[in-house]
């Protein structure tokens, strides 16, 4: 489309303006605009026409050479301008063209950074969620080897403590026997003293027996002399 506009505007230019080259070239719609330092004159070889700027190269503005002054600057005369319309008119078209490629090349990069987007998204989110399961899984196995360290000191407790109440209780039981044989040994002195004391008496009674009963005889024996 941009060669057979090119075309054209050779073609007009040929037949319009002789030794002209025109080139559709918006540049604004003002008198006198600079552009890298340059200002609009008789020999500069712009236009306006249709509410755009044109230029011709090596072109020289002179009565007869195909424009007019009009508002104070040149203007392409009226017979060119419906062939110059035409030619504006295919350079709306391309121009409207352009902006719709543009716009689709512009949506579809917005279509392909939106699906970029939620694939990253995706990603993110999908590596968060293992994160998060990674997270979880190690709270678990912390909460299972707690628990599994609980029981097993629980269990050295439990078993400590039994050991210690077994040892209590031997210790008690073993204090019984000792008092039991302490006991019977005090029994059995008491006893041996006991009768030692009743062999004692019994000796002495014997003995003041025999005492009297010799006494007796002796008694009997002196009043018999």
């Amino acid at each position: 489309m941009k060669r057979i506009l090119a075309v054209a505007i050779l073609v007009l230019g040929g037949l319009s303006l002789p030794g002209c080259v025109v080139t559709a070239r918006p540049v604004a719609p003002v008198t006198y605009v600079e552009v890298s330092g340059h200002v609009h004159s008789d020999v500069c070889g712009h236009y306006y026409y249709g509410g755009s700027w044109f230029v011709v190269t090596g072109h020289r503005h002179y009565v007869g050479c195909g424009h007019v002054m009009v508002g104070g600057h040149w203007t392409l005369t009226e017979d060119k301008g419906g062939a110059h319309r035409t030619v504006i008119n295919e350079r709306h078209t391309v121009i409207e063209e352009r902006k719709e490629a543009h716009q689709d090349a512009v949506n579809d990069r917005k279509l392909d950074n939106q699906k970029a987007a939620a694939e990253r998204q995706a990603a993110s989110d999908a590596r968060k969620d293992a994160h998060l399961d990674a997270i979880n899984d190690r709270k678990l196995d912390n909460q299972k080897a707690a628990a599994e360290r609980e029981k097993v000191a629980n269990e050295r407790k439990a078993a400590e403590q039994k050991a210690a109440e077994d040892r209590k209780l031997e210790a008690q039981k073993a204090a019984a026997e000792r008092e039991k044989v302490a006991n019977d040994r005090k029994a059995a002195e008491q006893k041996a003293a006991q009768e030692r004391k009743l062999e004692a008496q019994k000796q002495a009674a014997e003995r003041e027996k025999a005492a009297q009963e010799k006494k007796k005889k002796d008694d009997k024996d002196k009043d018999k002399k």
